[in-house]
């Protein structure tokens, strides 16, 4: 028996779906007026991640004043424990800017619970309303896949190596 013990199965590689550096202007630049908060919030979200280099909505939603210093953006990731690093940008602060909420340490106000469990249900319907409603916004722009919060995560990886985020504006 030379393969015992040996995986020999094939396995197909799922597609990683994510946006073009062109696709990404157009959706920065999609006019959402009419649309209400919930769908300009989610569209906020998907930019901010890809400027971030594809942060997690986890991630994202924990960030505080203290993780920006010196210019810089520094945080741990949640899933992998990674201490990451990089400029803060302009455009990541006019997103911030938009939704500031006194009284939170947060940067975005999805947190407000001080249970644990509590802030993981905040969580969870906050990237349930943001998913849904980037497919909303993804049937606007005629994209061929649903568009969501992993799809920003695979629109850094795929699209922004060796770009600076000024090049992405």
């Amino acid at each position: 028996h030379p393969f015992e013990g040996v995986d020999v199965s094939y396995r197909v590689k799922k597609e990683k779906n994510g946006l073009t550096l062109g696709e990404v202007r157009r959706l920065r630049a999609l006019d959402l007026s009419r649309c209400g908060h919930p769908v300009s919030f989610a569209r906020d979200m998907f930019l901010f991640s890809v400027f971030t280099r594809g942060m997690t909505g986890d991630d994202i939603f924990h960030l505080t004043r203290e993780n920006i210093k010196d210019g810089h953006l520094a945080y741990l990731q949640k899933i992998t424990g990674k201490r990451v690093s990089m400029p803060w940008e302009p455009v990541m602060q006019e997103i911030v800017d938009r939704y500031a909420s006194p009284g939170t340490p947060y940067l975005f106000p999805v947190i407000t619970a001080g249970e644990p469990y509590e802030q993981w249900r905040q969580h969870c319907v906050a990237l349930h309303n943001i998913n849904r409603n980037l497919k909303k916004i993804g049937r606007m722009l005629e994209i061929p896949f649903p568009l969501t919060m992993t799809v920003a995560h695979h629109s850094w990886a795929s699209m922004t190596r060796g770009l600076a985020v000024g090049d992405m504006l």
